[in-house]
C-alpha cells in the first residue's frame, strides 16, 4: 500500500508539471546598447555602430513566440523574416526565410555553431525583484569568467515550464536556465564583454490553444547546393530544400 501510495504521488506530481505548462503567445520586445567609451577606442560613435547594425537583413527587434507543451515558433520583424520551429520529439530546430526554399535544420543538443569555447559557467540567484507587466520577477544570473553575464527574469507561476520537455535544448543554454527557472523569461539581458548589452522583454502575453498543426513541417529532400557547404560542416547541421 505505502508503495502504491508514492508512486500515484510522483505521477501525481509529473502530471502537474505538464498541465501548468503554459500554452499560447509571448510577444518581446529588443534593445541594444553599446558601451561609448569602448566604442570611441574603435574609432566608431555608438549611433554608427547601431546603424550599421539596422542595416542589416537579419536585424529583428520585435521577436513573438507560439508555445506549446514542448514546442515553440518563433517569428521575428527582420527583413528575412526568420521563423523558427522547435520540435522537442526530434529535438531539431527548422530555421525557414520569408523568401528562401531551403530550410537549415540545427539538432538543438549542439549550442556552440561556431565553435567558440565559453568555458563553464556560474549560476547565483541574486536577493532582487523587478517588476514587468504586473507580474513580480526573480532573478538568476549567468556568469562566464568576465567575457559574459546574462540576467534572467522570470514568475514560474504565470510562465510556467516543465524542464523535462527540453531536457536536450542545449541552443542558448535553454535546458539549463529552465532547470533553475521553470519559466519562461519576463526578461533576458546578455552583456558581452560589457561593450553591446542586447536586453529582450515581454510586452504582451496571451494564454490560448495552440494547433498542433502550427508545428507541421513542409516536406524535405536534401540540398546539393555548394553555398549551403559550410553550414553542413558546423557540428549538428544540414540543410534540405522545401519539395
Amino acid at each position: 500500500m505505502k508503495k502504491n501510495l508514492i508512486v500515484i504521488f510522483f505521477l501525481t506530481n509529473i502530471l502537474g508539471l505538464f498541465s501548468q505548462t503554459f500554452e499560447g503567445k509571448l510577444v518581446y520586445e529588443i534593445t541594444f546598447r553599446v558601451d561609448e567609451d569602448r566604442a570611441n577606442k574603435l574609432g566608431i560613435s555608438v549611433d554608427e555602430m547601431l546603424k550599421m547594425l539596422k542595416k542589416k537583413e537579419d536585424f529583428a527587434d520585435t521577436i513573438t513566440y507560439y508555445i506549446k507543451d514542448g514546442n515553440y515558433i518563433q517569428e521575428d520583424n527582420s527583413k528575412k523574416r526568420i521563423k523558427k520551429i522547435f520540435r522537442s520529439h526530434e529535438n531539431i530546430i527548422y530555421y525557414f526565410e520569408k523568401e528562401s526554399n531551403y530550410v537549415v535544420l540545427h539538432n538543438a543538443e549542439y549550442n556552440n555553431s561556431l565553435g567558440l569555447d565559453l568555458g563553464e559557467f556560474r549560476v547565483s540567484n541574486p536577493d532582487s525583484s523587478k517588476t514587468i507587466l504586473g507580474k513580480k520577477c526573480s532573478l538568476v544570473k549567468l556568469t562566464w569568467d568576465d567575457f559574459a553575464n546574462e540576467f534572467y527574469w522570470y514568475d514560474s507561476n504565470i510562465l510556467k515550464v516543465n524542464p523535462l520537455l527540453f531536457v536536450n535544448h542545449n541552443v542558448d543554454g535553454l535546458n539549463n536556465l529552465l532547470n533553475f527557472t521553470n519559466s519562461w523569461p519576463f526578461e533576458k539581458t546578455i552583456s558581452i564583454n560589457n561593450f553591446v548589452t542586447i536586453t529582450t522583454t515581454l510586452v504582451y502575453f496571451q494564454k490560448m490553444d495552440i494547433n498542433d498543426s502550427m508545428f507541421n513541417i513542409p516536406e524535405l529532400r536534401k540540398s546539393r547546393r555548394r553555398k549551403f557547404q559550410f553550414i553542413k560542416n558546423l557540428e549538428g547541421y544540414d540543410v534540405m530544400k522545401i519539395k
